[in-house]
Parts: structure tokens; sequence; C-alpha cells
């Protein structure tokens, strides 16, 4: 069973009632700082301050001067709780109104002090913001804050605020927990835009500035939004090709074609073509969100593609749907990387890869074309977010399968080595796609990205890893999964002698010349 402390200003005691599949620790009450510079033996620490922790009545510096000892101490905590992985509320409060402009100044200072925490997410790694002021503007003050129950009791919320503020938590707890979704395969009719084109023509569609095409527009701009910070769209459609083609040419959208990755346009089961993007992608399909406003179409690819993530529309309460799918907890992330930012086009370029490769009889002849170069990195902690990204999402190419948060990374590289790989060739770069981590002579990680296997880089990494580490003879382990039996006998197939054979590990001496990499060149 997993732990959680409780860490607030107020009594956490009424909280333990929601948290039934855990075991909580509450912490001592408003010994806020002090205690974050102790160690504490949990999983997860969530830190619940309501605003009169920084201020009572209106902001003044000392709020500021609060919010700073706060975040040291969190930042401290951090580096003594490496593995602890943190939640914290930001803050609603309405004032007084006196006057206009001393109220609209109150608020820009409530907004510092938000803005202030909010930081701490790029700060500190692994740790969530729970947006209690979101929860406070819609819920209004009144029916956020029980005044008497704080004085009385010392503990301030109203049932409903603290019910959705549970339901924030678990999402994420979600998110901090598993990888993003890298693809979200989506409908054209009744999804993308109101109506079905083959029925009303590309003029009949609804996707315009009255309702119900604005909530349409509205809904491709965050489909739009999510595909601009790392997320695959591909076009599920059973439509005639050429007149979903047509929608986009002639009607002016926020989605445009050549978002879309991928086009499944035809009239075959749609779990059969997302099979297919899977293959295409070299992605398995549980990195996959599918949406559809059919409800046989999401039945159909649940009952084909159980792994998969599926969720129905309402074709006739289009704004409804952006709700449906700002709540899938797999579409968010705690912060977005520059790879991630830059994904769309590295596919595009995989495609343009794949296309060339066919006009080459042999594979090596196609490998040694591509102008394969790998520059590499020891400790390098500017690379620290993507280093842990990588090692929280890798399965397949995975020979341990080990997970290291981002300050369990940094905390590796003051006495190990941290490898990280990046790969360019002529149609541009890969960026860091490879991560190996060596602790006294082992090779305790080894990992490399799905989205460049086949070219022979992991033989790469290896002779790098032997290239630096000051021992001849290098030890390293196979650990099997359920995702990277496929990976089991690569130390082998580098002629590395195995040192101890069971079921589910390996155990190797990498002591050879590691050859067959002459066409990858150290950049």
């Amino acid at each position: 069973m997993k732990k959680i402390a409780l860490l607030s200003n107020s009594v956490t005691g009424v909280l333990e009632k929601y948290f039934k599949d855990y075991s909580v620790t509450h912490l001592e009450l408003g010994n806020i700082v002090p205690t974050l510079y102790t160690p504490i033996q949990v999983d997860y620490l969530i830190i619940i301050l309501d605003y009169s922790y920084y201020f009572d009545g209106f902001i003044s510096d000392e709020a500021f001067e609060r919010m700073s000892f706060l975040e040291n101490a969190i930042l401290a905590f951090r580096e003594s709780n490496r593995s602890v992985k943190i939640l914290i509320t930001n803050i609603m409060y309405i004032f007084p109104e006196v006057c206009m402009g001393s109220q609209f100044d109150h608020r820009y200072e409530l907004m510092k002090i938000n803005l202030a925490i909010g930081n701490l997410s790029n700060k500190c790694s692994d740790l969530a913001i729970l947006d209690f002021h979101s929860i406070g503007m819609k819920l209004g003050f009144d029916a956020t804050y029980n005044l008497k129950n704080k004085f009385l009791f010392q503990f301030p919320y109203t049932k409903k605020s603290i019910e959705l503020l549970i339901d924030e938590i678990y999402v994420k707890l979600k998110i901090l927990d598993s990888p993003r979704k890298k693809v979200l395969a989506i409908d054209a009719d009744n999804t993308l835009w109101g109506g079905v084109v083959g029925e009303e023509g590309v003029k009949g569609i609804h996707i315009d500035e009255n309702y119900p095409g604005i909530a349409y527009k509205y809904f491709q701009h965050y489909i739009k939004h999510l595909k601009e910070t790392g997320v695959l769209l591909v076009l599920v459609s059973k439509n005639n090709y050429q007149d979903v083609k047509e929608v986009f040419k002639v009607r002016k959208m926020p989605l445009e074609w050549d978002d879309f990755i991928i086009k499944k346009i035809n009239w075959l089961p749609k779990s059969q073509n997302l099979a297919e993007v899977a293959i295409e992608l070299n992605l398995s399909l549980e990195s996959f969100v599918f949406i559809d406003d059919s409800a046989f179409e999401v039945n159909e690819v649940k009952d084909s593609l159980g792994l998969l993530d599926s969720y129905q529309l309402d074709e006739n309460n289009p704004l409804e749907n952006l709700k449906i799918v700002e709540n899938i907890s797999g579409l968010k992330a705690l912060r977005i990387t520059e790879e991630d930012q830059k994904k769309y086009n590295f596919y595009q370029k995989e495609a343009e890869r794949n296309q060339e490769k066919d006009k080459f009889y042999s594979a090596d002849k196609f490998l040694k074309s591509l102008n394969i170069k790998i520059f590499y990195n020891i400790n390098n902690r500017e690379n620290l977010a993507r280093i842990a990204q990588l090692i929280g999402k890798t399965n397949q190419f995975n020979l341990t399968t080990k997970r290291y948060t981002q300050s369990e990374v940094g905390a590796l590289m003051e006495y190990s080595q941290v490898f990280d790989f990046r790969v360019e060739d002529r149609f541009g770069d890969m960026g860091i796609v490879g991560v190996v981590i060596v602790k006294n002579n082992e090779i305790d990680t080894f990992l490399l990205s799905c989205r460049v296997l086949g070219r022979k880089i992991e033989r790469k990494m290896l002779k790098i890893v032997q290239e630096n580490v000051n021992n001849s003879k290098i030890r390293a382990s196979y650990l099997k999964s359920q995702k990277n039996s496929q990976v089991e006998d690569f130390y082998e197939s580098m002629g590395c002698q195995i040192s101890l054979s069971e079921p589910h590990r390996k155990q190797y001496i990498v002591d050879n010349e590691i050859k067959d990499v002459s066409f990858i060149n150290k950049g």
C-alpha cells in the first residue's frame, strides 16, 4: 500500500476517508517549513494551504516572504526526499471591496503568489499543482470556505470544495504515476465538425462562427494545442477520402490537413485502422487515445483492442465534448519538454525515411545512406528533464526497466555516469533518444526510444560507454519485463559473456570489442 503524508495549516484528519487505498500520515498542523526540512518516508506529500497561511486580510510583503520561505523549504525537501512526489495547492480568496482600484491591485498580488506556486513545478521535479483557485472561482467564496468551521475546528473548507479538491488530487496522482499518451486518434463527422460530409456536403457541415459550428471550432483549438505540446494526431474516419480532404481545403478551421501525422479514411473497421497506425508509428496501442461520436465504433475498438483508451463524444451536445477531452488525464502532462514540441516533426521525417528505405535493396546500404551521427553527454544536468522522461516511459528497448525520477537522476549524476545520446541523420535531428547509467562499473540502465530502433544505434551507444568507463570489464544485466522480451538477447548478440542465467534475469561481462557500427559517426 502506497503512503501519503498530508501537510497543512488546517486539520487533515477529516480527509483520511478519501484515501482508503493509501496509508495516510498526518504531519504536524501548521508546522509547514520546519517539517519540509526533515526526511519523510512516503510516496506522496500533499500540501494543502489555504490563503491564511500566506496572509490574513490583505496581501502584504509578509505574504511574499512566506512564499519565499516555502519555496526554499520545498526545494530542500526535494533534495533530501528524492523519490517523494509532491502535490501542493494554490489559493483562492475574495477581498472585501473598498474601492475598485484597490480590489484589482489585491487580486494582482494574489495572482503573483499563485504564479510563484505554479512556478514550483518548473523548479522542482515530480511536483504537481492542485488548482484550488479554479475550484474556488467555480463555487464562489461562500461555497468554498466555511469560516465558522475554520475558527472553531481549524478546517475552513466546505464539503463540496473538498470533494472537488480530492478529484483534482486523484487526477494529478494519475498524471504523476503514468506516462502521457502519445497518440490521439480521432473521428471526423460529428466530432471535428458537426454533421456528415457525405450527406450534407462540404458547405453543409457545421464549423463556423455560429452555434453549433463555433463549439466545434473551440474543440479543434484544444486538439491543435495537444498537437503543439507533443501529442500525435491521427484521423480515423469512415468516409470517402476526397470528401474529408475537401473539408480541410475549403473550410477555414483551426486544424489543418497536415496537423494529422496519419490519415486512415476508408470503410475498414476502425480497430483494423488503429492497429495499422500502431505498426506504422512503431508505438504500442497502450499509448493511444481514441475518440469518436459513435457508440458502435467506440465499442468495436474496445472489444477488438482492449488496451486502447476510448471515449465517446455526444453529437447532440458539442459543448460537452471539449469537457470530455479536457478531462482525459492521459493527455495531460506536468510539463512540456523541447523534445515533446519536436515530436510531430520527428515522425514526419520518419515517414520520409521509410519512403526512402523502399529505394534500397539492402537494409545496410540504406542505413549507411542516412549519414547517422550520434552525440553524447555525461552527467549533463541541462538534459535532466528529457532523461527522466525517457526513463519513465521507455518499455520496449529497456534492458532493466528501472524507473528514476528527475531528482533521482540528478542524484545519480553525483556518483555515477549518466549518458544521454542525441541522434541526427540527413533527414534531421531526432533529439535525445537514448540513456545509459553506469554505477560502479555496472550498466544499471540501458534504454533507447522505440522511434529509432532498427538502426544499430544501441551498438554504438554500448561502444561509447565502453570507451568512457575506466574499466576493461563492465558488468551488465537484463531484467525481463512484460514488454522488453524483444531485447532479451541484446548483450549476447554483442558477444558479451554470460555470468548468470535465470528465467527472468541474466548477467553479463562486457569486455569485447563492439563491431558493425562504423557507419555511425560520433558527432
